[in-house]
Order: C-alpha cells, then sequence, then structure tokens
C-alpha cells in the first residue's frame, strides 16, 4: 500500500516540475499523499520543501473543516504556491482560520499578502527582520574557508555592530 502511495506521489511531483499547466493540481496531490503519509523517500525533495507542501495542505483542510465552500472556492482561485505560503506563516504565528482567509481573499500578490502578514504578526521593525537575514549572511562570511582575509576583517566588523544593536 505504501509503495502505491509513493509511486503516486513521486510521478505528481515529476509530472509538477516538468509540466507547468498541470502543476497546480500534482502539487495538491503530492501535499496531499505527504501529508497522509510520512513517505516517499523516491521524491528526492528537502526537508523544507515537503514542510512546506505539508503547511500548504494543513492550512487547506483547516479551513475545509470550517467552510468547505471557501474552501474549494479559494482553491480553484489561488495555486498552491499561495496556500503553502500561508501555511507556513500560520504554523509559525497560529492566526485564526478566518484571518487565513481574508488573507487569501485578499487582492493582493502572494508575496504582498506574505508580507503582510508578517507586518501584523511580526513586532520588529521591518529594517530589524532584513538585519537578521544580513547578520547570518556575514557569520557565514567568517566561516567559509576560502573567504578572503580582507572580507573576513569586515565581515567581522559587521557582526558586531548588528550584535551591538541586538541583532543576532
Amino acid at each position: 500500500m505504501t509503495n502505491r502511495w509513493s509511486s503516486l506521489a513521486c510521478n505528481a511531483w515529476n509530472e509538477s516540475l516538468s509540466d507547468k499547466y498541470r502543476s497546480m493540481r500534482r502539487e495538491w496531490l503530492v501535499a496531499m499523499i505527504l501529508a497522509k503519509k510520512d513517505t516517499c523517500r523516491e521524491l528526492q525533495i528537502n526537508q523544507d520543501t515537503r514542510d512546506n507542501l505539508v503547511a500548504g495542505w494543513a492550512i487547506y483542510t483547516a479551513i475545509r473543516a470550517q467552510d468547505a465552500r471557501s474552501a474549494r472556492e479559494l482553491r480553484s482561485k489561488y495555486n498552491y504556491r499561495r496556500f503553502m505560503e500561508m501555511g507556513r506563516l500560520w504554523v509559525r504565528w497560529e492566526f485564526t482560520v478566518e484571518q487565513a482567509i481574508d488573507h487569501l481573499k485578499s487582492e493582493l500578490s502572494t508575496r504582498a499578502m506574505v508580507m503582510q502578514i508578517i507586518g501584523a504578526h511580526d513586532p520588529r521593525p521591518e529594517w530589524f527582520r532584513h538585519s537578521v537575514g544580513a547578520y547570518h549572511t556575514i557569520s557565514k562570511l567568517i566561516t567559509d574557508l576560502d573567504t578572503d582575509a580582507e572580507i573576513v576583517a569586515w565581515a567581522k566588523q559587521g557582526k558586531e555592530l548588528f550584535e551591538r544593536h541586538g541583532i543576532k
């Protein structure tokens, strides 16, 4: 039984990568299988992609449990990527299903929707959120073996500056 599900998910995933016309339907199928069965090693997808697919399915099933009609309408109107982004944020900040539906129905692009949710739920200023990413990039420059000595010195100064401002 597991091999059947794995095979179906593997075929659907490969088709979603090669045929963008049918990719939306295939991603839904793969997400459903991954959410129900923790198998599919043959898919050769990384854990983050798997988690994102499952998060999208999780928000869809939560919406469907509360309002099946809205879930069907949203699923037919929007691509899986929108649900996936919503699912990731929903898992992180645990807002209500009604709020998720409102965000999904907004006329914003998926990226703008994500930024709106982050702005509403993450109290840190935007410059601070961007600085956290820069801090991690600079920190990596310090530890990379092939980094030029001047760049390492610059990165160390930058890292110290971020840390003085409470960014880690």
